[in-house]
């Protein structure tokens, strides 16, 4: 994996965190024990993972795989075998493309052999790329209704919430589907913090536990669809989710039911995972590493500023791994959640007096609607960004983090890298790597 243009120690713990969390990689590990024998299997993959899943799970089958159906990023799609069905999806916000591969995969599972086993192949971005609007709901609508959820700031879960009760294939519905299949399995690349399956994709093939009633109560909380000035979209995903309350719609499917209670499950790549690989890289530096005791969700700026606490200049490093939001508003900014955690913890350091340096990575190589997977910072980043002409402050408070950092010289790319296990933040002494 190329990570540009970090070198060093920067460089070393990117490198190690990313390959422990290769999606390839990981299907290996977890393949022995679980998917050995000669049976039948049929191949379904969703998610920005999906591709290397799906290529690592068909050099193990062999001629044992019957077919399948795998949405993927567009630029992913040519790596897929040719005996699975390649379609390009988008993400964040889904399309039309997304709708047809879906029906597409869905044909699949209602088709397979009953006597065979359906291999699904889940990981972070599978909301998006599996989509199926409820009756009474267009793509667009879904689409509308994640860009105001992901405007506002709410948390994966609570828009996975949302798209499982406005969506024919989430919240274990697509295991209704695959009821009829002798054995169901999931390999699940995670990027929900605890790595909950329900979560995870918006646990297609899970029980879940919440109700239309919990959807409803997102969109009020963060007060979207219920004034006269709201977009249709959301207006229409409203009428649903109250329809559901009503008990006019079926709810998701319950974890005691029969067609869910019965997939076998196994996380096959974590966020932990990402956390060990650093502080295992470092330790072989010669520097100490501990892991953060911070949250792992919340505000970007209110977690990078207690991570700074956390640390507080000592000699041992500390290891953050989570998944935090930015709740953009109305502001013109460009930036994501690890470059707002990263110009927030060089200010808090600055401010502090305290001589530091800290890196930064969205495991899935794009932090946000940019082009960079992350930030270096150290105790003089700001400095050289005022430098550059831009008061970091003012772009903080923009939340215009991408220029900042672009403009310090701090910010590094990898491309995607096909995985996605939330993001690593590691802080230390300017001295001790």
């Amino acid at each position: 994996m190329s990570v540009s243009p970090l070198s060093g120690w920067a460089g070393d713990v990117a490198r190690e965190v990313l390959a422990a969390c290769d999606p390839a990689g990981a299907v290996d590990r977890a393949w022995a024990g679980r998917m050995e024998g000669d049976g039948r299997v049929g191949v379904i993959a969703f998610g920005k993972a999906s591709a290397p899943m799906a290529v690592a799970s068909c050099a193990r089958l062999a001629d044992r795989c019957i077919g399948g159906v795998v949405l993927a990023p567009e630029d992913h799609t040519p790596r897929v075998p040719t005996v699975l069905e390649a379609f390009p999806v988008d993400h964040p916000l889904p399309t039309a493309r997304n709708a047809h591969a879906s029906e597409r995969l869905a044909g699949f599972v209602r088709t397979m052999p009953e006597d065979a086993t359906l291999l699904a192949l889940v990981s972070g971005g599978g909301s998006a790329h599996l989509m199926s609007p409820m009756r009474g709901l267009t793509i667009h609508d879904l689409r509308e209704t994640t860009d105001a959820l992901l405007r506002a700031g709410a948390t994966i879960g609570e828009i996975n919430t949302v798209r499982k009760h406005a969506d024919g294939l989430k919240g274990g519905r697509l295991a209704r589907l695959a009821c009829g299949i002798e054995r169901v399995v999931q390999f699940t690349v995670s990027d929900v913090i605890g790595d909950d399956l329900a979560t995870i994709a918006s646990g297609p093939l899970v029980g879940d536990g919440s109700t239309f009633a919990d959807a409803l109560g997102v969109l009020d909380h963060h007060r979207l669809g219920s004034g006269i000035a709201e977009a249709e979209g959301l207006a229409r995903v409203r009428v649903v989710l109250t329809r559901g309350v009503r008990g006019e719609m079926p709810e998701a499917a319950r974890a005691d039911e029969a067609c869910v209670a019965r997939v076998e499950h196994v996380v096959v790549a974590s966020n932990a995972l990402a956390v060990d690989a650093a502080v295992r890289t470092l330790r072989s530096h010669g520097t100490e590493a501990e892991r953060s005791g911070s949250a792992r969700e919340g505000e970007a700026a209110t977690v990078a500023r207690s991570i700074v606490r956390s640390w507080g200049g000592r000699t041992r490093a500390v290891v953050w791994g989570g998944e935090t939001t930015v709740r953009v508003g109305d502001a013109g900014g460009r930036g994501g959640r690890v470059q707002e955690m990263m110009l927030v913890i060089a200010l808090e350091m600055e401010r502090l007096g305290l001589r530091g340096r800290a890196l930064g990575l969205a495991t899935d190589g794009l932090d946000g609607p940019t082009d960079v997977a992350g930030a270096v910072v150290d105790s003089g980043t700001c400095a050289r960004v005022r430098a550059a002409g831009i008061d970091p402050v003012t772009a903080l408070a923009a939340h215009d983090s991408y220029a900042a950092l672009r403009a310090g010289g701090a910010s590094f790319r990898t491309g995607a890298t096909g995985t996605n296990v939330n993001d690593v933040v590691v802080i230390c002494e300017e001295a001790r790597v």
